[in-house]
């Protein structure tokens, strides 16, 4: 079973997450913040991570340079979740490594088509 890592600030919206990415057939660990989450990918070593964009002190960007930092062989798959359709900042995280991204909000629907969109299978649990 694939494993995903949600990066996000917002307690509620990473329980909605958490909940979502349960439902289509991933084991799911949550981060709080950008340094929790290198802690996480560390021990963890997901293959993918939902990551907000705007996470406060170390942001989207900072994620995407420790994880190039890690220099890892294999490295998780990069969703970026963000407010608002910001094409700069897009770019900017694909360039840093993001493999796709999703504006908020989202539905089940959505996160599953991203995850499909970088390759991961996703099943429909009730």
């Amino acid at each position: 079973m694939s494993k995903c890592l949600v990066i996000e600030d917002s307690e509620r919206v990473r329980e909605v997450l958490s909940d979502i990415v349960g439902k289509l057939g991933l084991d799911v660990e949550t981060a709080s913040s950008a340094a929790e989450g290198l802690e996480t990918i560390a021990v963890d070593e997901p293959d993918v991570i939902l990551l907000d964009w705007d996470l406060p002190k170390l942001g989207a960007l900072d994620l995407l340079a420790g994880l190039a930092d890690r220099g890892a062989s294999r490295r998780p798959a990069v969703i970026l979740l963000a407010t608002e359709n910001e094409p700069k900042q897009f770019a900017l995280a694909r360039a840093a490594g993001a493999s796709h991204y999703v504006l908020k909000p989202y539905d089940l629907d959505t996160i599953a088509g991203a995850l499909q969109g970088c390759g991961f299978e996703v099943k429909r649990a009730a």
